[in-house]
């Protein structure tokens, strides 16, 4: 009767809230309905958790330097003097215990086949190169409920991964957003003024901004600037205003109080 749900407020909240069920929902469809533990993948599993491997790791960014420690393994090289000299010797004063999931797929599907005394090829993942070395395999005799339940779990979350993967790919494949840059740069050099401006209000807190923070920010713009795109798709283009709402009711926390931090987030 008073019209309440055609506030401003509760009509962007709605369509937010809204866009977060369909958007679980396309997952559940798309993704989670669609996870299925096979019997080989389940068979390797129980394989793997019936072994501990000690093992260590030498690491580099650099892809040439990991090949030519690689090469120089393979002509005979020490794994143990290579890796006395190198920084991330200091994090490995004793071995790492590796059992099944608790390691990069792509690291624990080599290693898990070594024999003590043998190294993987250099592996890479996100933040850099792997070699590992297996040192020690320690094997049970038997599972107990808790070790086939955590097995599943393993195998159910992986897929899901690998599932989502897959669609984000094949859903965002060729797509470009852009947005408008005069916008971008003064909402950044905005935040950047208010957490230059309230030190004292951030002094014992994360550089968290949300509902709160967002409507200040927003004050900084014109009613003809909150109106203009923001993020311009193709059909729909998203305007400033309800960029803010969004990432108001979602939240969002800054590195540091850098203008390029804040930008890249």
């Amino acid at each position: 009767k008073q019209n309440l749900d055609k506030a401003e407020d509760f009509t962007y909240l709605m369509d937010y809230l809204q866009n977060i069920y369909l958007r679980d929902a396309l997952y559940k469809k798309e993704i989670k309905d669609k996870v299925v533990i096979t019997d080989s993948a389940f068979f390797d599993g129980t394989n793997k958790m019936l072994k501990t491997l000690k093992v260590k790791f030498i690491f580099s960014v650099d892809e040439n330097e990991i090949k030519e420690i690689y090469s120089s393994l393979i002509n005979g090289a020490s794994f143990d003097s290579i890796l006395a000299l190198r920084p991330e010797n200091l994090e490995q004063k004793n071995y790492a215990e590796v059992t099944f999931g608790n390691m990069a797929p792509e690291i624990e599907e080599q290693i898990f086949k070594l024999m003590p005394g043998e190294f993987t090829s250099p592996v890479k993942l996100k933040e850099g190169w792997y070699i590992c070395k297996v040192y020690d395999v320690i094997k049970k005799s038997d599972l107990n409920s808790s070790d086939i339940s955590r097995i599943k779990k393993i195998i159910e979350s992986r897929t899901e991964d690998k599932l989502y993967q897959e669609f984000y790919n094949k859903f965002f494949k060729g797509i470009k957003v852009h947005v408008d840059r005069p916008l971008f740069e003064k909402l950044s050099t905005e935040i950047f003024n208010f957490i230059k401006q309230n030190q004292n209000y951030f002094n014992d807190k994360k550089l968290r901004f949300s509902e709160t923070e967002f409507s200040q920010i927003q004050k900084s713009f014109s009613k003809e600037e909150i109106g203009l795109p923001f993020v311009k798709f193709e059909d729909s283009p998203i305007s400033l205003k309800y960029f803010l709402k969004n990432l108001s009711f979602t939240g969002i926390e800054f590195d540091s109080a850098s203008i390029d931090d804040i930008k890249s987030n």
